[in-house]
C-alpha cells in the first residue's frame, strides 16, 4: 500500500497525496464525477456528524485564541510584515459551565471544508466537540501535564479532537496549534478563512511549524500567569491562571507534526515526543536527544519505505517505543477514523476509497488502541505512570504490535 509523506518519491508529497489511496484531506475526497455535490437537494435539517466522547472523568473546557508573532512576516500575503495563526487550549472544566460545545469548525470554515471535498453539506452538519467554549477551569486537580499538538499537512487543529478531548477528560492540558497556508481552511476571529497556499517543501513547512509551536510555548506562561496573549484580549475562563504545570510538557503529532514533534526535542521546556504516523522531514538530530519519544505508525509504514524513522530512532538515547497500527490507514489517527464511515454513505465513497483513508481496521478498536497507547507514553513519560502497554504486548489491545526501527 502506498503512503503519504514518504521522502524519495519523484512525485512531491501533495501530488503524491492527491494520487495515493491514503490522501489526506488536503486534497478533495471525492471523485470528480461528483460535481455540485455539495449543493444538491436534501432535507432542511442536515444530519449532524458525531464524533465520539472522552473516557476520562473530567468534564473539556476550550479556549480559541488568536496569536500573532510580529518577528516573522506572513509567508504567503506579500506586505503582512506578522505571522497570525490560531491554537485552542483544552482544559479539564467544571460541568455543565461555559457556552455550548464548540463546533469542529467554525462556519466559514466548515464550509470551506466541505465545498473543497465535494460533501453534501445540505445533508451533513458540521460535527459538535465535547468542549464548552470559556467553561470554568477544574482547578482542584491543577496544575496539569501541558501537551502540544501540531496536526498533519493540509489539516486543521481540531484534525484530532477524539484524542485531545480523551487526554484532557484523563487531566491533561492541550494546546491545539493552526499552521495558516499549510492547513486546509483556518476562520479567524472576524470571521475570514486562510486557505492552503504554501509551496510543496517540507523542510519549509517543518521550520514554519515548528517556529509557530515555539511562539505558542514563549506565551503559555502568559496564559499560566493569567493575561491573555490574543490580539483580541479578553478575559481567561475562570481557573486558567496556574492550571498549567509547563515543566512538564510534551510535543505530539499527526504526519507532518510528528516530524515537527521530533525537532522539538531540542528544546529544553520539551520532555517528550510523539510522531503519528509521519516521516521526519527535515535536517536529523545529527546530536541525538535523550528525551523520550514515541512512534505510533499505521499498516505499511515501515523504514524500507521511510528511512528518515530508522535515522531518528539510532539517535534516540533515552525511552524509545514504537508502534504499528494494525491494518490502519494514515488518517487512523486523526478524527477521520470516526468521520469517514460516516460520510461514506452521503458523500459516495466506494469502500476502496474508505480503506484508502482508514485501512480496514475497526474504527471502534482503532480508536480505543490510539488512545490507551497515547495516553500510556504521556503517562509514563510526563506523570511516572506506568501502565506497561508499551514494554510487552497486551491481549487487549492486538491490533498493537510492538516494534524496533
Amino acid at each position: 500500500m502506498s503512503h503519504p509523506d514518504m521522502p524519495g518519491s519523484m512525485l512531491s508529497r501533495r501530488s503524491f497525496l492527491s494520487t495515493a489511496a491514503t490522501a489526506a484531506f488536503a486534497v478533495p475526497l471525492v471523485a470528480p464525477t461528483r460535481v455540485g455535490a455539495a449543493t444538491r437537494p436534501g432535507p432542511a435539517r442536515p444530519t449532524p456528524l458525531l464524533l465520539p466522547g472522552p473516557t476520562g472523568r473530567f468534564a473539556v473546557g476550550v479556549l480559541p485564541l488568536h496569536l500573532r508573532d510580529p518577528s516573522r512576516p506572513d509567508p504567503v500575503v506579500p506586505g503582512i510584515p506578522f505571522r497570525d495563526f490560531m491554537v485552542s487550549i483544552w482544559y479539564p472544566a467544571h460541568p455543565g459551565s461555559g457556552q455550548p460545545r464548540a463546533d469542529w469548525l467554525l462556519p466559514a470554515a466548515w464550509r470551506t471544508f466541505g465545498e473543497g471535498n465535494g460533501l453534501p453539506l445540505d445533508v451533513l452538519a458540521v460535527p459538535r466537540t465535547h468542549g464548552r467554549i470559556g467553561a470554568r477551569v477544574r482547578h482542584a486537580a491543577a496544575p496539569y501535564p501541558v501537551v502540544i499538538f501540531s496536526p498533519g499537512g493540509g489539516l486543521d487543529r481540531d484534525s484530532a479532537t477524539v484524542l485531545v478531548e480523551d487526554l484532557v477528560s484523563h487531566g491533561y492540558l492541550v494546546v491545539t496549534v493552526d499552521h495558516p497556508h499549510d492547513a486546509g481552511e483556518v476562520q479567524f476571529p472576524d470571521g475570514h478563512v486562510v486557505t492552503a497556499g504554501l509551496p510543496d517543501d517540507d523542510v519549509l513547512l517543518v521550520g514554519l511549524r515548528t517556529a509557530d509551536v515555539l511562539f505558542t510555548l514563549d506565551h503559555l506562561s502568559t496564559v499560566d500567569a493569567g493575561r491573555n496573549p490574543s490580539v483580541e484580549g479578553g478575559p481567561l475562563p475562570a481557573g486558567l491562571a496556574g492550571a498549567l504545570d509547563l515543566g512538564r510538557l510534551a510535543v505530539i503529532g499527526h504526519s507532518l507534526g510528528g516530524a515537527t514533534s521530533a525537532h522539538l526535542l531540542t528544546d529544553p521546556r520539551v520532555r517528550a515526543g510523539a510522531n503519528l504516523d509521519g516521516a521526519i522531514f527535515g535536517p536529523p538530530l545529527w546530536n541525538g536527544s535523550d528525551k523520550p519519544f514515541l512512534f505510533f505508525l499505521g499498516q505499511g509504514h515501515d523504514t524500507t519505505l521511510d528511512p528518515t524513522l530508522h535515522d531518528l530512532w539510532v539517535r534516540l538515547h533515552g525511552f524509545r517505543a514504537a508502534v504499528n497500527l494494525r491494518d490502519s490507514g494514515h488518517l487512523s489517527f486523526t478524527d477521520f477514523q470516526v468521520l469517514v464511515p460516516q460520510l461514506a454513505g452521503p458523500a459516495g465513497f466506494p469502500p476502496e476509497q474508505v480503506a484508502g483513508f482508514i485501512g480496514t481496521i475497526d474504527p471502534v478498536a482503532s480508536l480505543r488502541t490510539v488512545r490507551a497507547y497515547l495516553r500510556s507514553f504521556l503517562d509514563l513519560t510526563l506523570r511516572g505512570h506506568d501502565d506497561g502497554l508499551l514494554r510487552r504486548p497486551s491481549p487487549r489491545f492486538p491490533d498493537a504490535q510492538l516494534i524496533t526501527l
